[in-house]
């Protein structure tokens, strides 16, 4: 199990997703489009591991979070479970 590491680093989604590919992201929102989605963020932690980012989320007292995965979006009739 890989421990959660926390950055601090403000970036677009696109930038974390290069820097950290097939792992979750936890990030404080800063900006967002009309649709809602963020577009910049500041890394709270990323991890392999989702169970580990659960972990640092009930920790965090910032109020607007995005929990992001970096990898592809699994194949139609995938179960995929929370």
């Amino acid at each position: 199990m890989t421990k959660a590491s926390k950055k601090g680093k403000i970036g677009t989604i696109e930038e974390f997703e290069g820097l950290y590919p097939e792992e979750w992201l936890l990030l404080e929102v800063l900006e967002a489009n009309e649709q809602e989605e963020v577009t910049v963020g500041r890394m709270i932690a990323h991890t392999p591991t989702r169970a580990e980012i659960f972990e640092e989320l009930r920790g965090t007292i910032i109020k607007d979070v995005a929990l992001v995965y970096s990898g592809d979006m699994p194949k139609k009739g995938t179960l995929v479970l929370f």
